[in-house]
């Protein structure tokens, strides 16, 4: 493990978001409901506050690392309608974050990469109506990495 990262730099704290060292990655929860308007990936003018919070913060922290934008949602049934499966909404939520952060400019494209994880990395138990607002989420992940030239 790379001691390093843990201890050259710190956790951002923000209300309301969940911030935990995973390995030698930071992972920063953002709660789907908070970003989303229900079973898409629009995001809602307090889900655009705080990306544009986090990110700032994540620039200042951050400067130099890699950042992965990771969709994950929860095991609801997607409703008929745009996307066909998990994978494809938590896709669209990873990409809505990430033009969102990346048209702001705080944190250069270069650094930002995206994953959709669909229902497949829950955090919480799905079988609450709780857990499944858990796990409907984008988090920020901090890498040691940092972007090659």
């Amino acid at each position: 493990m790379n001691s390093s990262l843990r201890n050259s730099l710190p956790p951002i704290k923000i209300q309301g978001v969940e911030v935990r060292q995973d390995g030698e990655v930071v992972r920063i929860e953002l709660p789907g409901n908070r970003l989303f308007e229900p079973g898409g990936a629009r995001i809602l003018p307090d889900g655009l506050r705080l990306i544009d919070d986090v990110s700032r913060q994540i620039a200042q922290t951050y400067p130099n690392q890699m950042i992965g934008i990771e969709g994950h949602t929860s095991n609801d049934p997607i409703a008929a309608g745009r996307w066909s499966g998990q994978h494809q909404l938590s896709v669209a939520m990873a990409m809505a974050v990430s033009d969102q952060i990346s048209g702001r400019g705080v944190v250069p494209a270069k650094q930002l990469f995206l994953a959709g994880h669909g229902a497949n990395h829950p955090v919480a138990s799905n079988a609450t109506q709780a857990g499944k607002d858990r796990n409907h989420r984008v988090e920020l992940v901090v890498y040691p990495e940092k972007p090659t030239n």
